[in-house]
């Protein structure tokens, strides 16, 4: 039984010593940093220096670790979210470094394990002074030539890159929204722009839609995505904007009238007749038709006209002479058949004369033999009573 228990008593002291042991070491730890081109950490006698981001794309940072004593100088190039052991690595004594992101050409992040015996980590800013790294910078940007615009019209959309940076842009792809359902694209898309640009170069696509359907209309944004030297993968948008989209434009044609008040009968008079388009585009083959009411006993004549086009905001005007055959209140329909831009349409106008009754002059005379009676019986008496 002694045995028993000094051979647990054994056991416990063992293992009591080796975690002794293991805490004089140290376990390790962890500590991420951003680091941009220069920066370093500096952990014990180790220094980890970021030296450059050779490609965003593929996902490749260049990393120098050393040692003060000198003992120590590797340089590396890291794979992204891929452990690198260095001295060792953090479970031998070393460094174990990992890139977890990479943010533009000149920074990323790290990933540092280390002994916890080592100390504290600290990150050191470079001392030097970094030279502007020649990059290529596009902008791009899309416009309507009118963001007001009717269904039926044909608008010219304008896509402009230029490269505002200090390097050529390579391997250039504008990518468009797929066709939107309120246009038809008529010429020219998609837009198509040089696949190399370089510092300060502007280049322009035109191409030409159709509104086919009205209300507003958000127009995305459009992007262009390019690479410099290292073949680092960048991108850049457009901003959006709205539209608005109005019902189709259309002819409009006013018929005016002007007759004359009252016609005496038997006498001739004028209608003077105006067609104005108020419209926002030409009537095209306009027939203007004529109706009277009575249909009897109003001559008329010239009513009718036929006009190729009335473009929009001009006006025709004609005369026609009526005459009066019969005592009535008369009334003259003018009927107006035009074509748009694909539709027809018509209008109309109305205007009244009034024939006066047909006078006989003899009716005069006969008024003049009472009166002559009347003045030859006051005559008469004169005589009977001067005698």
């Amino acid at each position: 039984m002694r045995l028993i228990y000094r051979a647990i008593l054994t056991a416990l002291l063992l293992a009591l010593i080796v975690q002794v042991a293991w805490a004089e070491e140290g376990g390790t730890r962890f500590d991420e940093f951003s680091l941009s081109t220069g920066d370093r950490v500096d952990i014990g006698k180790f220094r980890i220096e970021m030296v450059d981001v050779q490609s965003i794309r593929d996902g490749l940072v260049l990393v120098r670790v050393s040692r003060s004593d000198g003992d120590f100088d590797e340089q590396r190039v890291l794979l992204e979210n891929s452990a690198n052991q260095f001295a060792g690595g953090a479970g031998d004594g070393g460094i174990t470094v990992t890139v977890i992101d990479i943010f533009d050409e000149e920074s990323a992040k790290l990933r540092l394990e280390y002994p916890e015996n080592m100390g504290t980590a600290r990150k050191r800013a470079s001392d030097l002074i970094r030279p502007t790294r020649a990059l290529p910078d596009l902008t791009i940007s899309k416009s309507f030539e009118n963001r007001n615009i009717n269904v039926g019209d044909e608008v010219k959309v304008t896509v402009t890159v230029k490269n505002q940076g200090l390097d050529t842009a390579r391997n250039i792809q504008v990518s468009d929204q797929p066709p939107l359902s309120e246009f038809v694209y008529l010429a020219g898309y998609p837009p198509k722009i040089k696949s190399q640009l370089d510092p300060g170069e502007t280049d322009v696509s035109v191409y030409v839609i159709s509104a086919v359907k009205e209300g507003p209309v958000r127009i995305p944004p459009i992007e262009v995505r390019y690479s410099d030297s290292n073949d680092n993968i960048k991108s850049n948008n457009s901003e959006p904007f709205e539209v608005s989209i109005a019902p189709r434009k259309r002819p409009k044609l006013e018929l005016r009238i002007e007759t004359p008040p009252q016609l005496k009968f038997g006498e001739p008079g004028t209608v003077n007749i105006t067609v104005s388009n108020t419209g926002q585009v030409s009537a095209t083959r306009v027939e203007i038709s004529s109706a009277v009411r009575p249909q009897e006993g109003l001559d008329v004549s010239g009513l009718e006209r036929t006009f190729f086009e009335i473009p929009a905001g001009g006006k025709q005007s004609y005369s026609s002479e009526i005459r009066g055959t019969r005592s009535s209140n008369y009334s003259i329909t003018l009927k107006a058949n035009y074509e748009g831009a694909d539709s027809l349409a018509f209008s109309e106008a109305t205007g009244s004369v009034l024939v006066l009754e047909r006078e006989y002059k003899y009716l005069y005379y006969i008024l003049i033999v009472p009166v002559a009676i009347i003045a030859l019986w006051l005559y008469k008496r004169y005589k009977e009573y001067k005698y």
